[in-house]
């Protein structure tokens, strides 16, 4: 996964700690488009969406906007539209 690949939400399960403290939640099933990656020092990775964005929350490291785990999500294949678009007038 890249920044701008198309993800699929398979894990929209959030505790009540982060139901209370992320406002805006990926929903399974939604499509979202990756804005950023973080790498964090524990391994794991973390990304933002075009289409949610939420209030910076405290941490160890100052304020910063929570990340949802990568392996929330699945990446969608590339689709290239104009190729669509030709394959569908040679049909025609």
């Amino acid at each position: 996964m890249q920044v701008d690949s198309l993800v699929e939400c398979i894990n929209g399960e959030f505790d009540d700690k982060q139901i209370l403290m992320i406002s805006n939640r990926p929903k399974r099933g939604k499509i979202y488009t990756i804005r950023e990656i973080q790498e964090y020092p524990n391994k794991k990775t973390g990304v933002l969406l075009e289409e949610l964005s939420n209030s910076p929350i405290e941490t160890t490291v100052g304020f910063i906007e929570p990340t949802f785990d990568i392996k929330r999500f699945r990446e969608l294949p590339e689709v290239n539209v104009e190729e669509m678009i030709e394959e569908l007038f040679e049909t025609a």
